[in-house]
């Protein structure tokens, strides 16, 4: 061997300590990266070299040839390998670069395992509580035949601040079901999380063995607390540019976990946190509500959720994102003793979020006649034959409880773009419009099938206004008219007068 590197110049320090390994599972290859140090002599190496790399078990040595090898610019290269998985255990290797008379030998430092794509190789992670531990579940890849995790860490982030919880070492491992479960322990985060739930979940592991690993981490925003009764289910969730109508099939679970607390604090998460609606309300309006309606069902607007503090959108920005591109709500209900301490939460997801097909809906008060307008913005439906309910709240409180009154029903034919009108309106029920706390326009088929519900802005114009502008149009028009024959006549007289003036000049010429 000695003699047989005495016929080449060894070459040293060409590369840096950087120089590393990784065995890619998914391409099936092994992946050599370069970290040139710059050094002159190094720059001499040819185009066409021979790079080899070499193990403890020589069997699994390999090799390739490069013809366009250029020293600071080949930092990488891919070696194709039949059956990678012979290589997931190497723990040391060594890389050799030779051209027709010059050798390089180096020790590689560091050698990476790669499974998957990309460093997200757990998926669907699920995290559970039960006040003293932090269960995780993710998926891995199907082509993994199991997952070793050597290190973990869970990290929760909430509207106050990150905590970082250590991994406690005990995991389960599914082959089948390609699912994996961490443990962390924790009891302190119980009381805070009740109150403050969680803005995101991140889980961070280092799987494979301690000399050969690989990182990965997945993330949730959804924390559920283990073995908890169903709380029910969202029936229906109807934003609108200014308020939120919600119905809830709450469980007895509910109901009992609402007798034991004094207040209640609502948070809604819309598409994972694009914004959020925080509100509270007194447990006895909760208990009320449901004992009128025997089901939650609410309209809840700015009252019920004031803004939060900036970069946070607004009540009315996030209502926006709801009406436009809500895809998913998520919402928490968190339950506070008499001392303001939080006792539990639990969690309910939406099904699906209804939104109209309608925008720039307006009502407008012309005398006697109100005209419904809105602009249709989903595919346009075969003409049929509806019925428009015009529904008033008395108050806020009726507002809350959804208790309204059927103020004008009329029958009209559904197709396009909205254009209705009620006629005949009496100064009884527009005065009832404008002492109303809100109003919405409900469309149904004419069996009384919903299709749709609608929240207009309200503008009125009176026979009395109607008449003062068309006095002041009359007026301009007659001023323009006034101030056109002025000027007609001033310039007849002036046209008169230069005629005068110039007979006069000619007769004292003469």
């Amino acid at each position: 061997m000695l003699s047989l590197l005495s016929e080449y110049t060894i070459l040293t320090q060409c590369y840096s300590d950087q120089t590393n390994l990784e065995i890619n599972e998914v391409k099936s290859q092994i992946q050599v990266y370069l970290f040139p140090t710059g050094k002159d002599d190094c720059n001499e190496l040819p185009s066409a070299v021979i790079l080899q790399v070499t193990f403890q078990n020589p069997a699994l040595d390999v090799q390739i040839v490069s013809t366009v090898f250029q020293y600071k610019n080949s930092i990488k290269f891919n070696i194709p390998i039949p059956n990678i998985a012979l290589y997931f255990d190497v723990k040391a290797s060594q890389l050799k670069l030779k051209s027709y008379n010059q050798v390089l030998v180096q020790q590689i430092q560091e050698i990476t395992l790669t499974r998957s794509k990309d460093t997200n190789i757990l998926y669907n992670l699920a995290v559970s509580y039960d006040q003293k531990i932090f269960t995780t579940t993710a998926n891995f890849p199907k082509t993994f035949t199991t997952i070793n995790v050597i290190n973990a860490m869970l990290i929760i982030t909430n509207s106050i601040k990150t905590y970082t919880i250590p991994y406690d070492g005990k995991s389960t491992v599914d082959s089948a079901a390609k699912t994996v479960v961490l443990m962390f322990e924790n009891t302190d985060l119980s009381p805070i999380l009740y109150d403050t739930g969680v803005l995101n979940i991140r889980l961070e592991s280092e799987y494979g063995s301690a000399d050969v690993f690989s990182s990965c981490y997945a993330k949730t925003n959804l924390l559920e607390y283990k073995n908890q009764p169903s709380p029910g289910n969202i029936l229906e969730f109807t934003p609108y540019s200014n308020s939120l109508y919600i119905e809830i099939n709450q469980s007895e679970y509910f109901v009992q976990e609402l007798a034991k607390c004094t207040s209640l604090k609502i948070v809604i998460t819309v598409n994972d946190g694009v914004c959020q609606l925080i509100g509270r309300l007194p447990a006895a309006s909760m208990q009320f509500n449901i004992q009128v309606n025997t089901k939650f069902q609410a309209n809840l607007d700015h009252n019920g959720f004031p803004d939060l503090e900036p970069p946070a959108l607004s009540f009315v920005e996030c209502m926006h994102v709801l009406e436009k591109n809500g895809q998913k709500a998520h919402i928490s209900v968190s339950y506070y003793d008499a001392k303001n301490i939080a006792i539990n939460r639990v969690y309910m997801d939406t099904k699906s979020i209804q939104q109209s097909c309608f925008e720039n809906v307006h009502m407008n008060l012309e005398d006697s006649t109100i005209t419904v307008t809105a602009t249709r913005i989903c595919p346009v439906v075969l003409k049929q034959r509806a019925q428009m309910i015009l529904k008033t709240y008395s108050s806020q409180h009726t507002y809350f409880l959804e208790q309204s009154d059927d103020l004008l029903n009329i029958e009209f034919d559904l197709e396009g773009d909205l254009k209705v009108q009620f006629n005949s309106i009496s100064n009884d029920i527009v005065e009832k419009i404008k002492d109303s706390y809100s109003f919405r326009l409900l469309i149904l088929t004419k069996k009384g099938v919903f299709i749709d519900v609608l929240q207009p802005t309200f503008s009125t114009t009176t026979f009395e206004e109607i008449i003062i502008i068309n006095i002041i149009i009359l007026i301009s028009t007659l001023s323009i008219s006034v101030v056109i024959g002025g000027l007609n006549i001033f310039y007849k007289r002036k046209s008169k007068l230069s005629k005068r003036i110039k007979k006069t000049i000619e007769i004292d010429e003469i």
